[in-house]
């Protein structure tokens, strides 16, 4: 058995468990402030995509938008001396599959501009999550290998209800990410650490799921970390 198959038969053997020991149930966040009938593509202000020193694309829901997390991304590569451009297909309460399946992000990555493809599912603990993650995943990568950008999985949060399911997301961000060969952005690894040695929540916005603009900040300085700085 190649080392290959045998990968995807312990990440398919942990779904099982997870859906034996958790709920099968992954409610994406919402948002008054965000559309959730079609996503939208934003262009960040920065340089042109084609003088730049790296390119993201970025693909998620409210986590992603809020406090304008590829803005920030932007700002962590000035402090650092580096012209970031970045691209956002992003809509409240989207997962994965919606975004495959309305093809814009199809049409992003076969635009040949990025060096990278961050994406962002819910927090996907239990086992549909999971499994949605590794299908569209799986989906994007190859698209993504297509043409030369490398894919990276931004890991997210439960909401503080959820706090106790953290580490089924870090698992299950953790497992998706080396399954497929993909850089994973540890920032759920960063706020859980930070808030079981701080008992501070203040990464949370006050709705207690969203990311406050610190949580946001600390987010886009992981993700830079784990692209560039890898």
């Amino acid at each position: 058995m190649s080392k290959t198959n045998h990968k995807w038969i312990i990440l398919f053997a942990l779904q099982f468990f997870i859906g034996l020991t958790g709920c099968n149930h992954d409610p994406e966040p919402n948002s008054s402030a965000v559309n959730n009938s079609k996503p939208n593509i934003s262009i960040n202000e920065g340089p042109d995509l084609s003088v730049t020193d790296y390119n993201i694309l970025f693909v998620g829901n409210s986590l992603t938008i809020y406090n304008d997390l590829p803005g920030l991304v932007v700002i962590e590569g000035e402090r650092k001396g580096l012209d970031i451009g970045v691209r956002s297909v992003t809509t409240g309460g989207y997962t994965l599959e919606r975004h495959w399946n309305n093809g814009i992000l199809q049409n992003e990555i076969a635009s040949g501009l990025f060096d990278f493809v961050v994406i962002q599912e819910g927090t996907s603990a239990s086992l549909n999550g999971r499994a949605n993650m590794i299908k569209y995943g799986t989906k994007i990568k190859e698209q993504c290998d297509g043409y030369n950008a490398k894919l990276a999985f931004f890991m997210v949060w439960p909401s503080v209800n959820n706090y106790h399911r953290f580490n089924e997301v870090i698992r299950n961000y953790r497992d998706v990410a080396s399954g497929l060969d993909a850089i994973l952005c540890p920032v759920g690894i960063a706020w859980k650490e930070y808030i079981d040695e701080t008992g501070d929540y203040s990464y949370y916005d006050s709705d207690q799921h969203h990311p406050s603009l610190a949580g946001s900040q600390i987010a886009a300085e992981v993700i830079f970390e784990s692209l560039i700085e890898k």
